[in-house]
Order: C-alpha cells, then structure tokens, then sequence
C-alpha cells in the first residue's frame, strides 16, 4: 500500500493533472486517489474534450503537468488523442500516461510509439499509480 504519511503535509496543487476517460466511475476513482495528496485535476469525459482542454493551456503557456488518458473512447480516442498533440503546441511538456483495459503489447507498443511514457492497465492500482505520477512529475 501507497504510504501517504511521507506526503501528507506536501502541497502538489501546483501540479495540474487531465484526466481524460469516457467511464465516469473510473474518473471518480482516479479522482479520489489524486486528491488525496491534493493534486489539482481538471477531467474529460472524451477525447475531443480533452483536445480543447490542451490546446487552451497550449494558448495559455500553462501545460498539463500530467495527462492521464484511457485509450478506449467512442469518436476521437486516446491513440487519435496522442497523435493530434503532436501538432499543438507545447503539448510535449504535457506527459501521457495511458490507462487501458487493453493488455496486447501492439496496443501499448502503439501507444508509447505515439508519445505516451507510460502505460497503466486497468484496473488501475494506486501504488502503480503514483509511483509512475511521482516518477514522471519529478517527486521524490
């Protein structure tokens, strides 16, 4: 278990996390998780929504710190996600990490190909969770 009490008294609301997923339920999960250590997070219940979320910090010099993005999303989906920030500018200081229920290594091969740094399966653990959120934010 994730041991909380090294970080209790931290303050990481300057860090801004995208959560990007169309199932509510996991949002709320990975919401609570993050609140917990009192991460400042933003949502997107689909992978349009999360664009525009992107290109308005793009605009504003304010990148995500972190974006966590499911993979599997009806219309625009994490891969088409990942491909379109290419052309945003700034998005590369965003870092991805996907989260999916997809387990075939073409899947997460694909995803990393396209600039996610990391890939979480589904269902997500918290110590996985925040060992890859600490790692890739620079926490120690």
């Amino acid at each position: 278990m994730f041991d909380f009490s090294q970080y209790v008294n931290r303050d990481f609301s300057n860090y801004d996390i995208l959560i990007v997923d169309d199932t509510p339920m996991n949002v709320l999960l990975l919401q609570k998780m993050l609140q917990k250590l009192k991460f400042t997070l933003e949502s997107a219940a689909d992978g349009e929504s999360a664009l525009e979320l992107i290109r308005q910090r793009s605009k504003e010099e304010r990148p995500f710190s972190l974006i966590l993005l499911d993979l599997r999303m009806p219309g625009v989906s994490g891969f088409d996600v990942l491909m379109s920030m290419k052309n945003i500018p700034g998005a590369e200081q965003s870092p991805v990490v996907v989260l999916s229920g997809m387990t075939d290594s073409v899947s997460i091969n694909e995803a990393i190909k396209l600039g996610a740094k990391n890939y979480l399966q589904k269902p997500i653990i918290m110590q996985d969770l925040f060992d890859i959120v600490f790692s890739l934010l620079g926490i120690e």
